[in-house]
């Protein structure tokens, strides 16, 4: 166990205190990925493109930290999307340009500080009573429920699930059903209606058994996440 931590922090601390190693082994990603995308498919269809490539990186390491490291590059692509669509927080803001410093080239950090703080000051988050910036709660909150089926199915540098869901076949048909209603998300809270709405659309996809499933496998990764970082603080201590 000891070897085993000795080498998890070990490869931490080659990937975020060496210079080099972060730059070359930095995933680039195309323009369009930090650049503001309307399009909620096309949107998420970035985020799954991004974990591919998370995905390719991590899957030929073999140290204990992969998934880990993994993971922590999953969620800077969560910023990213947020930031395409135009949703902002102080805490996404923060986020981003920590892991942008571990896990981007040099350039990739400095912008995303720079953009980071001209955004912070131009809708003014820092302060107390304005603590996120979005155009509908709404679609927050899907993308959210969107990217974590993403990330089930591409699931970086481990297994890739059996059970894949059919995201866009969800969005499809939660689109379909706004629509029908002559619903916008824009301006919209996550309300009980447009949550009865997605709930449909998912569940005519996603089986029930799946979706239990689903859920377990969901709290069986936290678990061993927090595990793993657990066994990383006592390791420094």
């Amino acid at each position: 166990m000891k070897n085993e931590i000795k080498g998890c922090i070990k490869a931490l601390g080659k990937l975020i205190f060496s210079l080099d190693d972060v730059l070359n082994e930095a995933v680039e990603f195309p323009k369009e990925h930090f650049q503001p995308c309307a399009n909620l498919k096309t949107n998420l269809k970035l985020f799954a493109a991004a974990l591919q490539k998370i995905d390719g990186k991590y899957m030929a390491r073999k140290d204990e930290c992969r998934r880990l490291m993994a993971q922590e590059e999953v969620a800077l692509a969560k910023c990213l999307c947020h930031f395409r669509a135009g949703n902002f927080s102080m805490d996404l803001l923060q986020k981003a340009v920590t892991l942008a410093a571990v896990y981007g080239t040099r350039r990739q950090a400095k912008e995303m500080k720079r953009e980071a703080q001209k955004i912070a000051f131009q809708y003014d988050l820092r302060s107390q009573n304005k603590n996120l910036v979005t155009d509908s709660k709404a679609k927050w909150e899907i993308m959210e429920q969107l990217m974590a089926d993403i990330a089930h199915n591409i699931n970086p540098a481990d297994y890739q699930p059996e059970e894949q869901i059919a995201w866009e076949q969800i969005l499809d048909s939660f689109e379909e059903k706004l629509r029908e209603k002559n619903l916008d998300l824009k301006g919209m809270d996550y309300n009980s209606e447009i949550e009865e709405l997605f709930t449909s659309a998912r569940e005519a996809v996603v089986p029930l058994k799946l979706a239990e499933k689903l859920k377990e496998v969901a709290v069986e990764r936290t678990k061993k996440q927090k595990t793993l970082l657990e066994t990383l603080e006592r390791g420094r201590e």
